[in-house]
């Protein structure tokens, strides 16, 4: 069996990088495994290195290991497209674990143990495919796209960024905050499911979900399951500021189901297919990756479209 090991350098130094490669080399060879690992700075680097690792390699069983973040994942399982028999592992290197909040079996003290993850099992798992991309964890656009997008910007140029990174949920707060206060300019959008419009509104946050959280702890989408073969719609209309500071809370702890004043600004469904309109260009956010998109996009899932590999404790 081939592994690759994906290491991602540029990120908040919230783990040492080079502890985690020295301990990646030390299993290996202790393992006697037949392995690459490869260091990733540039964004959508992981893409790029997987495929071709894939077409040097082309006998299987395959495993990809990626060390990183919620984009590094992104960009890989992109890469990995169309090749069903090769299994993706996923050790997140930044701290944060919402990723596994899909899968309860997993142990917390198992999700970084890298010889656990080797003696792992895989389960199939959706995909969601946005026009010609993949998502793996949940694609939003609105209120919380505008944070991803202008909060990357701020990450890369400046000197503070570990303060930063490890507040980076009081900052959403307040940067939602100011940006509800300010932003006058309503934004619409016109969904249909399976051909049928199921509403055309202005709105603060629109939601793709194939997991129930993405990335920051807010628990957006509580039914979502990885492997259904549906998309969970969360759609939260344009709010008040009195309705967004009594919003926040509920949103933020996956309430949005139960609560009877939630129901009065939020739609949540199971979905296959989707397609949305937007009057204007808009950013979308896909694992935290943030793209541009012209107008009109199709949303559908991939049922098993990837094999997830998942960390066993030793017995």
């Amino acid at each position: 069996m081939h592994y690759l090991f994906l290491v991602k350098t540029n990120l908040v130094q919230s783990i040492s990088f080079s502890v985690t490669a020295e301990k990646i080399r030390s299993v290996c060879n202790q393992k006697n495994l037949n392995y690459k690992l490869f260091y990733t700075s540039f964004l959508g680097e992981e893409e790029e290195i997987v495929r071709k690792f894939l077409n040097e390699f082309p006998e299987r069983p395959v495993r990809v290991i990626v060390c990183g973040n919620f984009e590094s994942l992104h960009f890989a399982v992109n890469g990995l497209i169309g090749n069903n028999d090769v299994e993706l592992g996923f050790l997140p290197c930044d701290g944060n674990f919402d990723f596994f909040d899909s899968f309860p079996q997993v142990p917390a003290s198992q999700i970084t143990n890298i010889e656990a993850l080797l003696n792992g099992r895989a389960v199939d798992i959706d995909l969601v495919k946005i026009n010609k991309r993949y998502c793996i964890t949940v694609a939003y656009l609105g209120m919380d796209t505008n944070l991803s997008w202008f909060g990357l910007q701020w990450l890369r140029f400046c000197r503070w960024r570990s303060f930063f990174h490890f507040n980076q949920h009081w900052f959403r707060s307040w940067f939602n905050f100011f940006l509800l206060l300010f932003d006058t300019q309503p934004k619409t959008i016109r969904v249909c499911v399976n051909g049928y419009a199921v509403f055309d509104n202005a709105y603060t946050i629109v939601a793709f979900a194939n997991t129930r959280k993405y990335g920051t702890g807010t628990l957006c989408a509580p039914r979502a399951k990885i492997d259904d073969g549906l998309v969970d719609l969360i759609f939260v209309k344009k709010l008040s500021l009195r309705a967004f500071l009594k919003m926040t809370g509920i949103y933020w702890k996956g309430q949005i189901v139960d609560n009877e004043f939630a129901r009065n600004f939020i739609e949540y469904r199971h979905c296959m297919n989707i397609e949305a309109r937007t009057p204007e260009p808009v950013f979308m956010a896909m694992d935290a990756v943030v793209y541009l998109y012209d107008r009109q996009f199709q949303i559908q899932t991939i049922p098993a479209a990837i094999r997830l590999l998942l960390p066993t404790e030793k017995e």
